[in-house]
């Protein structure tokens, strides 16, 4: 295997270690949310839930923003990593196949997907806190 492959899987792993770190705060975060909001035994009040609601927007596009141009760069990378790996000599199928397909299609539609789904999760379940408890 040669040296610009090797340095280009280096590569793609500590981006996806940033990936996985964002993620990784994201979940924190969601799951803090959650547990306060169910946790709480009184609801809000609607201009509390407004307050909530743009802090927790504001931190979720900011965070969805940092997980989107490190993925961009990840898949980025992974395609160089297929076009470099075309052109190199190694000797194992299995990783020649590997090294060469697309190990998460669509990865920006699935990563927004689940950001927004959980998202819209948490602002549902403040507004139903302000709205009907």
């Amino acid at each position: 295997m040669n040296q610009e492959l090797k340095d280009l899987i280096e590569l793609i792993e500590k981006v996806e270690t940033r990936i996985n770190a964002y993620w990784s705060f994201y979940t924190l975060v969601v799951i803090g949310i959650g547990g306060w909001l169910f946790a709480k035994a009184r609801g809000f009040s609607v201009a509390e839930a407004l307050i909530v609601s743009v802090a927790y927007g504001v931190f979720s596009l900011a965070n969805l923003s940092i997980i989107g141009s490190a993925t961009r760069l990840a898949v980025a990378l992974s395609d160089e990593l297929r076009m470099v790996s075309a052109n190199s000599v190694v000797k194992s199928n299995s990783l020649m196949s590997v090294l060469g397909s697309e190990l998460l299609p669509h990865r920006m539609a699935v990563t927004r997907t689940l950001h927004y789904s959980v998202d819209m999760a948490i602002f549902i379940a403040i507004w139903y806190k302000a709205l009907f408890i």
